[in-house]
C-alpha cells in the first residue's frame, strides 16, 4: 500500500467468530459494510488479521475475502500476549513455523493480486531466507512497524 490508507481489523471470514471475539453481535456486518464504503469512495485499505489458536484455520479464507473486497494487502499479525491479549493463549512454536511457511508461499501465490505480509514477525525472514536466500520477499518485515509505519486510531478514549 502506498500513501495513506485504512487498516481494517478482521478476526475471521466467519461473521459468528468475528462477532464473538469482538463481543458485538453485528461487528462483522458493520466491518464488511465499512469496507464497502471505503471501496466505493476509492480509499485504499488493507485487512489486519491476528493469528490466534482459535482462528488459525481462517488465514486463507481471510486472504480470499480481502482479495474479493479489493484490499491492497492482508497483514498477518502474531499475537503479542500483553494488554487485552495477556490472558489469551498464543499458537505453539510448531504452528508459528507452519503459518510463517504458509505465508511465504501465499505471498508468491497471491503476489499479482494482493500483497500478503507477515507483520511483527522477524522470524519470517529466517524462513524466507532458508527457502531462497537470493530472493527478496516483497513486503517482508523484520520487526514491529508501530510508530514508524503504523498509526492506530480507536473509537474509545483512554486506550
Amino acid at each position: 500500500m502506498r500513501g495513506p490508507g485504512v487498516g481494517v481489523s478482521l478476526d475471521s471470514a466467519s461473521p459468528s467468530y468475528h462477532d464473538r471475539f469482538r463481543g458485538i453481535a453485528v461487528a462483522w456486518e458493520k466491518t464488511d459494510a465499512g469496507i464497502d464504503i471505503l471501496r466505493e469512495h476509492g480509499m485504499d485499505f488493507n485487512i489486519q488479521f491476528t493469528v490466534m489458536r482459535d482462528n488459525i484455520a481462517e488465514i486463507t479464507p481471510v486472504i480470499e475475502y480481502s482479495l474479493k473486497k479489493g484490499a491492497k494487502a492482508v497483514n498477518i499479525f502474531f499475537l503479542v500476549c500483553t494488554g487485552r491479549g495477556q490472558d489469551m493463549v498464543d499458537i505453539t512454536p510448531g504452528q508459528y513455523e507452519q503459518v510463517l511457511t504458509y505465508l511465504m508461499e501465499a505471498s508468491r501465490v497471491y503476489e499479482k493480486r494482493i500483497m500478503v505480509r507477515a507483520r511483527c514477525a522477524p522470524h519470517f525472514l529466517r524462513i524466507a531466507f532458508q527457502k531462497d536466500p537470493r530472493s527478496p520477499l516483497p513486503g517482508a518485515t523484520s520487526g514491529c512497524i508501530a510508530g514508524t509505519g503504523y498509526l492506530r486510531i480507536t473509537p474509545r478514549r483512554g486506550m
